[in-house]
């Protein structure tokens, strides 16, 4: 897989750098998101975490692909939801269900 990179602009707005790149794949399928962010992590020498990919489109009959990429500044922050919060939705919600069919009786 051979990568060249087409455009790359800073955005400082969003704290981040996006990329168009050119990806040749002589001999194989379009490369898995994963490889690609491999590739690029190690290019620009940060985490997997902060390579994002916007898309490969393959050309027709060619083995060339473009890809948008976005690299952030930052490693992204991930917010986990906890069960129980879930679960307590989902009880309210029953709850709610079992008084309004209680009242429409």
């Amino acid at each position: 897989m051979e990568i060249k990179v087409v455009k790359e602009k800073d955005n400082l707005f969003f704290k981040r750098k996006d990329l168009i790149l050119d990806v040749t794949h002589e001999g194989g399928p379009t490369p898995k998101i994963e490889d690609l962010k491999k590739e690029i992590a190690d290019k620009y020498k940060v985490d997997v975490s902060q390579v994002i990919v916007g898309y490969i489109m393959t050309k027709r009959g060619l083995n060339k692909s473009t890809a948008k990429i976005r690299i952030l500044k930052e490693k992204p922050l991930v917010v986990e939801e906890s069960p129980t919060a879930t679960e307590e939705a989902r009880e309210g919600l029953e709850a709610k269900e079992e008084s309004e069919s209680k009242e429409s009786e």
